[in-house]
């Protein structure tokens, strides 16, 4: 199956980085992400919109890459 990750720069206030360099144990999320999906996805691409997406019919993971709720 096929992973696609779409960017987002979001700076996650008061940790001044994006959602996907936060740690959980000592690790970042998006490695959590990652190793979670391993058994799943053998092909991974990053995109910055979902315009970007690859014109296919193979399965794909659509994923946010910097998963954070707020307000917004």
């Amino acid at each position: 199956m096929l992973k696609v990750l779409l960017r987002n720069k979001k700076i996650i206030e008061p940790f001044n980085e994006s959602a996907r360099e936060l740690s959980v144990q000592n690790m970042p999320l998006w490695s959590l992400q990652r190793d979670q999906l391993a058994n799943f996805c053998d092909r991974e691409i990053q995109v910055d919109s979902t315009a970007e997406l690859p014109a296919t019919s193979e399965e794909r993971l659509v994923l946010a890459d910097n998963l954070f709720f707020d307000r917004e």
